[in-house]
């Protein structure tokens, strides 16, 4: 899998796996079409939310169209702001696409346990795009 820094997330397209190193301000992400994997994992507080979320969710349009028949999407985010969110929002709803295509997706929120914020977060994700959530309680 090649891995990428975040100042390269350009990079991604045309691409089958891929890594994008996390850091303080983006989380670890990693886009694996063959394994039917998306994750990410860590803080998302991206200086120009569109310019990282952006090629993840072009990515995510060509990924529909080669999908296997089920898909892990993963949420592992200890923190977010109110822009992530929105991207995050997009980003979900242009996954949820497989449904056209009769393919399988399987979303998971991992939340720290007490941190109501987060697992809020996941809620709201999950009712406003009709899409159902795995909830998972870390300590």
């Amino acid at each position: 899998m090649e891995k990428i820094t975040p100042d390269n997330i350009q990079e991604i397209k045309g691409k089958e796996q891929i890594e994008v190193e996390g850091t303080d301000r983006t989380p670890h992400t990693v886009l694996n079409q063959p394994k039917g994997e998306i994750i990410f994992r860590g803080h998302s507080l991206p200086e120009d939310t569109g310019a990282f979320y952006n090629p993840i969710k072009e990515w995510m349009k060509n990924y529909i169209d080669n999908a296997p028949e089920t898909t892990h999407l993963s949420f592992d985010l200890e923190y977010f702001n109110s822009s992530s969110f929105k991207l995050l929002l997009e980003i979900i709803n242009v996954i949820s696409r497989l449904k056209i295509k009769e393919k399988e997706l399987k979303t998971t929120w991992y939340y720290k346990e007490g941190d109501d914020d987060m697992f809020e977060s996941g809620k709201q994700l999950e009712d406003l795009l009709d899409i159902k959530f795995e909830y998972i309680i870390y300590k």
